[in-house]
């Protein structure tokens, strides 16, 4: 799956340090580093806000606003 910068995610599941699945305000974000546009999920809730590289997603679901 390619990500772009802006795109609208419905959810994302993932394991390890946090196993509940996210079903908040998803945006992708892309960070320029060592490598060159690596695509994260940026969650944004009432109380939270964080990053999860999508490298590590087990899975992706697109909202339908994409």
């Amino acid at each position: 799956m390619k990500f772009y910068e802006g795109q609208k995610l419905k959810k994302v599941y993932w394991s390890g340090d946090c196993s509940t699945n996210i079903d908040d305000d998803i945006t992708v974000v892309m960070e320029n580093g060592q490598m060159d546009l690596v695509p994260w999920a940026l969650v944004k809730s009432d109380n939270r806000s964080i990053k999860i590289n999508l490298a590590l997603a087990d899975m992706v679901e697109l909202s339908e606003e994409t």
